[in-house]
């Protein structure tokens, strides 16, 4: 039987549709229920209204796209409330500030990582200031080999000597060059912290682990830079200014 012209161009768009929306497996099924010659026409026509019409495969995959894009924000937005928990009160994540603060400022991080070194300052008054505010360190070292040592070395910091860890913390984002063993061993020192013990601890597979959930607790929430910034209800990426950490400081007191 031939097919009409207005049914193979019916056909050939809902083909078209499962095509660019559906999986493949879906499509199949579908070509399945034509027979040879209907399949060729089918064929045909679809190659025919691509090549005239190729805007409709670019919207296509931009509107796929965004429905991916709003996917990942609305499960990183249920994973937030999920691991609150883990965010805020994991022991084996730094803090500093206020133990009994209010509000929780998680911070995520990498030591080589020039806009983290630049909100330092921002991030240490904005806390003075307020005075009852809490923070809590995720380390987060994406940006090579270095990172990690630097990142190594921090948690073991917090394990061995926990009320040097600020201090420690502020030298590392202050250094200017790389990180190596010799430099991490020399900074430890400076600040009274045994650089030996620090050195054997920031290899142990405890805080290898540690390093593992902080990258997967990032992954979970769609964090893929540094620094980004959790504050009450918000995940803040990028270096912000005073004014706008100090009124999302106030927004999560008031939420």
């Amino acid at each position: 039987m031939k097919l009409s012209f207005r049914f193979i161009l019916f056909i050939a768009l809902i083909a078209l549709i499962e095509i660019v929306l559906t999986a493949p497996f879906a499509s199949s099924q579908a070509a399945d229920k034509f027979n040879d010659t209907q399949r060729q026409e089918i064929d045909k026509m679809i190659r025919s209204y691509i090549m005239e019409n190729p805007q409709v495969i670019l919207d296509a995959v931009q509107r796929m796209q965004s429905q991916a894009e709003e996917g990942k924000k609305d499960l990183a937005k249920k994973n937030l409330v999920t691991s609150r928990d883990k965010l805020l009160n994991d022991p084996n994540s730094p803090t500093s500030g206020n133990p009994k603060g209010d509000v929780t400022i998680v911070e995520f991080f990498d030591y080589r990582c020039g806009y983290c070194k630049r909100v330092v300052p921002t991030l240490m008054k904005a806390v003075k200031d307020d005075g009852n505010v809490r923070v809590v360190y995720k380390e987060l070292p994406i940006l090579g080999p270095k990172s990690v040592v630097a990142s190594r070395a921090s948690l073991a910091v917090w394990k061995l000597a926990p009320e040097k860890y600020e201090a420690f913390h502020t030298a590392l984002m202050a250094n200017k060059g790389s990180f190596s063993e010799f430099k991490i061993h020399s900074i430890a020192s400076n600040l009274e912290i045994d650089g030996n013990a620090v050195i054997k601890s920031m290899k142990s597979d405890s805080i290898e682990a540690d390093l593992g959930e902080n990258h997967a607790l990032a992954q979970s929430l769609g964090i893929s830079g540094t620094p980004a910034f959790i504050i009450g209800n918000e995940l803040v990426p990028g270096a912000v200014d005073l004014e706008t950490l100090k009124g999302l400081i106030k927004k999560a007191r008031g939420s």
